[in-house]
């Protein structure tokens, strides 16, 4: 897998964080309901300061796209990811979140092996400095 191949992972990551966050930010039940679609509760404070920081996510993900050897970034979202889809099939299996709002976090956990396997397939970083190991 090549370059193009990572950088259009790291860019359809970014596109599904922003589609993810801008629809958990603003309050989209009504028309989701219209869809049929059983969403989240909507919180006042913590829905719009969620989706920020999905959104945010995405951005890292273009960043990435744009330099693949931002590998802390990548760690760091590796991580993100795979939290997230724990959080949610928790919550799921608790009562507390949809099974489409669980359905829809299994995409995180393709992007988060995805990154797995990117982190694997780079071997070629560079050496740290002695004084960071």
């Amino acid at each position: 897998m090549g370059d193009q191949f990572w950088r259009i992972v790291f860019l359809t990551a970014a596109i599904f964080n922003s589609a993810v966050g801008l629809s958990v930010a603003f309050d989209t039940s009504g028309w989701a309901a219209s869809l049929g679609v059983e969403t989240l509760r909507y919180d006042t404070l913590y829905s719009p300061l969620t989706g920020m920081f999905i959104v945010l996510f995405g951005g890292f993900y273009i960043a990435v796209a744009r330099d693949l050897e931002n590998r802390a970034i990548v760690v760091v979202s590796t991580l993100g990811k795979l939290t997230a889809f724990m959080l949610v099939v928790h919550a799921w299996a608790r009562g507390l979140a949809p099974a489409a709002v669980a359905a829809l976090a299994v995409i995180d956990l393709v992007y988060a092996m995805l990154f797995t396997l990117f982190l694997l397939a780079r071997r070629d970083w560079p050496e740290l400095p002695p004084t960071v190991r």
